[in-house]
């Protein structure tokens, strides 16, 4: 559930984008022509390294895009819930730096409360 302090009229919600994650190399393997796995082994290395292609050139071209620091995006309630739950490592409600803000407030209410 998104809380009601982030949504917008007609039901939109601004996420940040953090924009995806560097890929990993695929484990490198030793291909042994006796080996009878040797061409599912094989099969299976090539499609990683495709993977981590794609990946790759996916990772490169939104911060190309984009830059080094998140994209705010508008989008409908639905698809934000969407978002935040299927990558929470890249979307976010608040934009970078609130958390820190929000830590330092709560700094300053302690001291008020006590004096100090």
């Amino acid at each position: 559930m998104i809380p009601e302090k982030y949504l917008k009229p007609q039901d939109m919600v601004t996420l940040y984008d953090a924009g995806p994650d560097e890929p990993d190399l695929p484990d490198a393997v030793t291909l042994d022509p006796s080996d009878p796995d040797h061409d599912e082994k094989h099969a299976k290395y090539k499609a990683d390294v495709e993977r981590y292609r794609a990946a790759a050139k996916d990772h490169d071209e939104w911060h190309r895009l984009h830059g080094e620091g998140p994209a705010e995006l508008n989008m409908h309630v639905s698809d934000a819930k969407h978002a935040l739950t299927v990558e929470p490592a890249r979307y976010s409600l608040d934009p970078p730096g609130a958390e820190d803000e929000d830590e330092e407030d709560d700094e300053e209410e302690v001291k008020d409360e006590t004096g100090v």
